[in-house]
């Protein structure tokens, strides 16, 4: 792990309050913001915006850096990400408004800057609602009516666009339920959620589903972007649902009968123990630990490498995964025609493309390919970074 990841993960540690007893503050126990440099300050800084927790460490360096311009740098944008937040909150409430007889249910976002207890340090990014697959056209009509524009499509959800912000309609299609691959399981945990609660957040009413579901919710969405796009933040998201929920009682009677259904206990497990390694989370959750930490230190180099939805790559590594992971023409066949059936929308209306799918999703990758400008070098050190990975995903029981 190279300096600048240890400083902002010792940051971190103050941040989030880590006991004398955590593995960080008894390795840095000697080393503190004080003896940053200037470089030292800007590449946490950089290191903080990409993983999209400026916000969460702001008033800490507020208080501890003694280089102005870097303290000044980081409260404008995170007054920016303030002023953003508020934005999408009042957005949000204008779209429940408009879609109220279909009862949407908010998740991520909000549902998951409740689990904080300052709710306002978790940094927003877009709104994500969920309705029922057969409500979807109607409030399609409605969002577009009030000058939201449709984008990408797909069997998961459709993304809308209107003055900067991004809204995602995510479908519940209760007769879809059934296992699905790990990175899909946010899907499966939505179609099943049923009992919903409000949430009062910054002064707004928000429909969440109910905490077991919500903290589900959290987790697959973690689990869905570790092919290629998890960050620090998604990572202190879990932390902070784990430290209010997720005792050791909760585990055993309600949450772990449903990530083992998934398949997903193990890679619960080890996510769980980095929190506590590394993000201070608290020590007598005790069902974590039983698991190899050298897993745990791999994982979270990992997590530093990515960024916030993979921004610290220098092109997305997803749209190369199906020609650098398959291992002969058959898996990459099998993949592709996976991926085609799961992105092609036509196939809602013309069932019968669907044996071409493959084509359709090879043909996708090579238009991303070339709007990235991905070279046949980079494909061949991507593969073998990805190889890397896969050991990682295999010990986390994720293939």
């Amino acid at each position: 792990m190279n300096k600048t990841y240890t400083n902002t993960l010792h940051i971190l540690s103050k941040v989030l309050n880590m006991g004398s007893t955590s593995y960080l503050a008894t390795q840095l126990d000697k080393h503190t913001p004080l003896s940053f440099s200037e470089e030292d300050w800007n590449l946490v800084y950089q290191e903080c915006r990409q993983h999209g927790i400026l916000l969460l460490t702001y008033e800490y360096v507020e208080a501890n850096c003694n280089v102005e311009s870097i303290v000044e740098h980081w409260q404008k944008d995170a007054m920016r990400q303030v002023a953003w937040g508020m934005l999408l909150l009042e957005e949000q409430k204008n779209v429940l408004s408009l879609l109220s007889s279909v009862r949407p249910v908010i998740i991520k976002g909000a549902a998951t800057a409740y689990c904080y207890p300052k709710p306002e340090y978790r940094q927003m990014g877009d709104i994500d609602l969920v309705v029922l697959d057969a409500d979807m056209e109607a409030c399609k009509k409605l969002l577009c009516k009030i000058g939201y524009l449709p984008g990408e499509e797909n069997r998961r959800h459709i993304s809308f666009y209107k003055n900067g912000i991004t809204l995602e309609l995510h479908r519940r299609n209760t007769d879809t339920v059934g296992k699905t691959a790990w990175y899909d399981r946010m899907d499966y945990v939505v179609t099943r959620a049923e009992q919903t609660q409000e949430i009062s957040l910054s002064g707004y009413i928000i429909p969440i589903f109910e905490d077991t579901y919500n903290g589900l919710i959290i987790l697959t969405h973690l689990l869905h972007h570790m092919a290629g796009g998890i960050g620090l933040r998604q990572l202190i998201d879990w932390r902070m649902y784990c430290e209010r929920y997720l005792s050791d009682d909760a585990w055993n009677i309600s949450f772990q009968p449903l990530v083992k259904e998934m398949g997903i206990d193990v890679y619960t497990k080890i996510v769980t123990r980095t929190c506590q390694l590394y993000l201070g989370l608290r020590d007598d959750i005790t069902w974590c630990r039983n698991v190899d930490e050298r897993i745990c230190d791999s994982f979270i180099c990992y997590v530093m490498e990515q960024g916030n939805f993979g921004s610290k790559l220098e092109y997305n590594s997803q749209s190369m995964d199906v020609l650098v992971r398959s291992t002969g023409v058959k898996n990459m066949f099998i993949n592709l025609q996976r991926q085609g059936t799961y992105n092609w929308k036509a196939l809602e209306k013309y069932e019968w493309l669907t044996p071409f799918a493959w084509l359709y999703q090879g043909f996708r990758y090579i238009k991303r390919g070339c709007e990235q400008e991905i070279s046949w070098k980079d494909l061949k050190d991507e593969k073998t970074h990805k190889r890397e990975l896969d050991v990682l995903f295999k010990k986390m029981d994720l293939e």
